[in-house]
């Protein structure tokens, strides 16, 4: 009876070595990936930011792109990367748009995010040069050239002017609307405040609006297989 249980426990410890040994047994289970991190965005143009970061796994199965391109806290799937990819150009947006962005690293075990940016595209308008004047009746203006930097027509481009006062207290805020601008060339504008020129010390300048009414190449209409982040069943970033 000794041998038989001698026997017996020998056979079984040889049976599971071999079990082992041949990878039946998972010993060393898979864990969910890294989070990426310094994750940086850069306005390339007025149709497209890039995006890098730092893949911190060796075990993902690849990157999901989150944007909330419908704007609000909700965000959808603009792109899925395969293993180790560490840059992606969101393109086909619109001048001026403001998205949030993250990056979610993915294997079959679980998800991890990085953090999230804020990145706002080119105007794809230059201003060139600009004038503080006085107009007939007191107040001032600012008048100058600026230039479409794009090849594509602009439905319109809005130029605002902000003015200020001693100890830059703001007096005033004026815009320009400037309609049809083709692509590559050079325009005036003029935005005539209703602030007195004598009181006016400094101001501020800036492109604030740009319209290409081009639904083809907006990312909104462009991205028709974006998912929304539920579809993921993530917890929040």
């Amino acid at each position: 009876m000794r041998k038989i249980k001698i026997r017996y426990f020998v056979l079984m410890t040889c049976l599971a070595l071999i079990i082992l040994a041949s990878g039946c047994i998972n010993t060393d289970p898979r864990t969910k990936p890294g989070a990426p991190s310094n994750l940086v965005g850069i306005a390339i143009s007025h149709r497209g930011i890039q995006l890098t970061w730092q893949d911190n796994s060796d075990n993902e199965d690849g990157f999901r792109v989150a944007c909330n391109i419908y704007g609000g806290s909700k965000y959808y799937e603009v792109g899925d990367l395969p293993a180790n990819t560490t840059s992606f150009v969101h393109s086909g947006l619109d001048p001026l748009e403001t998205n949030n962005y993250y990056i979610q690293a993915y294997n079959e075990v679980g998800e991890a995010n990085s953090n999230v940016i804020e990145v706002t595209t080119l105007s794809g308008v230059t201003i060139l040069d600009y004038v503080l004047g006085e107009r007939w009746n007191g107040d001032a203006y600012v008048t100058g050239h600026a230039r479409n930097d794009t090849n594509e027509e602009m439905d319109w481009v809005e130029i605002t002017v902000w003015y200020y006062a001693t100890f830059d207290v703001l007096i005033d805020a004026a815009h320009d609307l400037i309609d049809d601008v083709p692509g590559g060339t050079t325009f005036e504008f003029e935005v005539r405040g209703s602030a007195p020129r004598v009181d006016v010390t400094r101001f501020d300048i800036e492109v604030t609006d740009v319209d290409i009414y081009d639904w083809t190449s907006s990312a909104k209409e462009a991205e028709k297989e974006v998912r929304p982040e539920s579809e993921w069943g993530l917890n929040g970033r």
